[in-house]
């Protein structure tokens, strides 16, 4: 079943089912958590950032997602308490400066911040208005996902929610 778009009125009666896939519009690809980031960050209990790519469809675990009543969007279904999260860029913890073009989507221990609270309206629109972005707008296999500026009609930045 699928959800075109969610309204923000209408996000707070939604909710995304154990299972439920983010998939790009353009390519029909998913979003997925991938492998811990080597160098990336680490919460006090040592338990790394992940990066987050685009795959094709498999129905893995870790391309389920849930939506938390606080805006967040939980990655495997919600079970291991880690949230969608806008990371930095390109890894280099001496270049995170907050929402910027470019930063790349992570997924990280939740922890209630502002880069981890997104609104669902076709778009996934995260801190600063900045929207979650296919790099380069490619359709392969790990392909990385960042935020960038919102644009009109932009197909790099359209999603749809399966459940």
């Amino acid at each position: 079943k699928r959800c075109d778009v969610v309204t923000a009125a209408a996000r707070s009666r939604f909710t995304l089912q154990p299972g439920g896939a983010l998939v790009h519009a353009a390519t029909n690809m998913c979003l997925e958590a991938g492998a811990v980031i080597p160098t990336g960050p680490m919460d006090g209990n040592n338990i790394g950032a992940r990066r987050v790519r685009l795959e094709a469809c498999t129905g893995a675990a870790n391309q389920t997602w849930q939506l938390g009543p606080d805006g967040t969007i939980l990655a495997h279904a919600g079970t291991m308490n880690a949230c969608l999260d806008i990371g930095l860029v390109d890894d280099d913890l001496s270049r995170f400066t907050g929402a910027n073009d470019a930063n790349r989507l992570q997924v990280f221990p939740c922890n209630g911040h502002l880069n981890q609270q997104f609104s669902l309206a076709g778009t996934v629109v995260g801190q600063a208005g900045k929207c979650l972005t296919v790099r380069g707008g490619a359709a392969a296999n790990g392909t990385p996902v960042e935020i960038n500026t919102c644009g009109a009609a932009q197909a790099d930045q359209v999603w749809e929610l399966y459940w």
